[in-house]
């Protein structure tokens, strides 16, 4: 055996560090895009969400993180409001509400 020698482990941490959520800017940008879509309630919001970031679950505004919600703006960036409607539309048949 030798004598004197330490082990160097570190302590393993069980914490996953948080997303950060949605920044005021994009939860403005967010909710200009869904006026347009005609998601006029906070369920219709959580229905399109759910349903561009591809969950079966809805999934509030207040509840998106900063990369879920580039996302979502990116992808609103490039649609006319017949789209944006049209993803509504879809969303509310594809998604589980709350």
């Amino acid at each position: 055996t030798v004598t004197g020698v330490q082990t160097c482990a570190l302590p393993i941490s069980t914490t996953v560090p948080a997303e950060a959520l949605l920044t005021e800017p994009q939860r403005k940008a967010l909710c200009a895009h869904a006026s347009r879509a005609g998601a006029t309630t906070s369920e219709d919001r959580a229905s399109l969400w759910a349903y561009l970031l591809n969950s079966e679950q809805a999934i509030r505004t207040r509840d998106l993180t900063e990369a879920q919600a580039d996302v979502i703006l990116t992808t609103f960036s490039t649609w006319s409001n017949d789209e944006a409607a049209q993803a509504l539309l879809e969303a509310k048949k594809a998604v589980m509400p709350f």
